[in-house]
């Protein structure tokens, strides 16, 4: 037990302590499609490629969900490209401002899901654009709802000010529908939870007390030596 509370109270403990943080995520956009009404000036898919409803239980856990619907021309036709995309500035849940220039600070997410695939998956796009800046993901859609999350650290120009001016806007895109749902009139892809977060590293609570109770050792320390000497 000495050798324990010898070792607390040495500069490196102190040092130690410093070193813990954990991270706060700060909601920049959220779009849960809760909301009943679709708003065609952000939510909508490309002319003539599908049709989007804010549809209940088709978002994670029962909620409501964008769904997005098109007719596969099966297998030897032309290849569909069906594509969704909605604006953030205009259609989100903003509750927070972002205020950090550090493109690695912001996380994007979100989930999705097919609808009737009869295929093991199909390609598809993440593409996230804010300001002018674009970060775009490949992803594979299947039958079960998968969650997307990603840093934003690849968008070396993004600053704070890019969510206020240009565009806010993610879409999302199957590569090439031929045959992957069997040929349905009903095929369709599914959205729930687009988010963007801040995330800022702050001290723990409990290593800023551990740090405080290092400080008192030393200065007891250095006490007990200054009544020696």
């Amino acid at each position: 037990m000495k050798k324990i509370f010898t070792y607390c109270c040495t500069p490196f403990f102190a040092l130690a302590v410093l070193g813990g943080s954990m991270a706060m995520a700060d909601t920049v956009y959220l779009i849960d499609y809760d909301t009943p009404a679709v708003n065609p000036n952000y939510d909508q898919g490309d002319p003539g490629l599908g049709t989007v409803f804010e549809t209940p239980g088709a978002g994670t856990g029962g909620t409501q969900g964008a769904e997005i619907t098109f007719a596969d021309p099966g297998a030897g036709g032309s290849a569909l490209f069906p594509s969704y995309f909605t604006g953030l500035n205009n259609g989100a849940t903003s509750p927070n401002p972002a205020t950090s220039n550090v493109p690695g600070d912001y996380i994007f997410s979100f989930d999705y899901q097919a609808v009737g695939l009869t295929a093991s998956g199909i390609g598809g796009e993440a593409r996230l654009t804010i300001g002018s800046n674009v970060f775009t993901q490949p992803i594979t859609f299947t039958n079960s709802y998968q969650t997307f999350s990603s840093s934003l650290a690849s968008l070396t120009g993004l600053t704070a000010a890019d969510f206020s001016t240009g565009t806010q806007q993610a879409r999302f895109a199957l590569f090439g529908v031929d045959g992957e749902f069997g040929g349905s009139s009903t095929a369709a892809i599914r959205v729930d939870n687009i988010r963007v977060e801040q995330v800022d590293a702050v001290p723990e609570p409990s290593s800023a007390i551990l740090f405080i109770a290092g400080s008192f050792c030393l200065l007891g320390r250095r006490s007990r030596r200054s009544l020696n000497g």
